[in-house]
Order: C-alpha cells, then structure tokens, then sequence
C-alpha cells in the first residue's frame, strides 16, 4: 500500500473514530447543584439544575461554568484517550 492509500485510510479510521464517540456521554457536577452531560465529541447533550440555584444569578453561572469546565476536561481526556 503506498502513501496515499496509508493517508486515506488513516483518514477513514479517524472519521470512524468520530462519529463513534459521538455516542460516547461523559457527565460531571458542581457542587451536587448542575450536572452537565456531553459527547466525547463536546456536543451538550444535557443540563440539570438544582432549583436553589435558581433564584441565585450569580451562583448559578459560577456554578455552571464550573460544570462546563468539569465536563469538557473530561470529554477532552477521554477523546484523546481514544484517538
């Protein structure tokens, strides 16, 4: 096999690896108080918030940046762990 046909498929293996791990979810929490799901690909999927934070604005986005943060650190290792 020559040079281009190693390119090709090792293109082919990554878009394989993907569209896999598009159905890879990893979740992470702050606090007990949101939890955040997303693909390995970092696509959200799901957010969950605990009402007490609901009538907090400030706590309530400090608190969903720190799920965020949490949950694409993990998409990210386990994404390059794949790969």
């Amino acid at each position: 096999m020559g040079m281009m046909g190693k390119l090709h498929d090792a293109r082919k293996s990554a878009e394989e690896t993907k569209v896999r791990l598009n159905s890879v979810l990893v979740s992470a929490a702050a606090g007990g108080a949101i939890r955040i799901t997303v693909t390995v690909n970092k696509e959200i999927k799901e957010i969950e918030i605990s009402e007490a934070l609901m009538s907090n604005k400030e706590e309530l986005t400090d608190t969903l940046i720190v799920a965020l943060n949490k949950t694409l650190t993990k998409a990210g290792y386990v994404q390059e762990k794949e790969m």
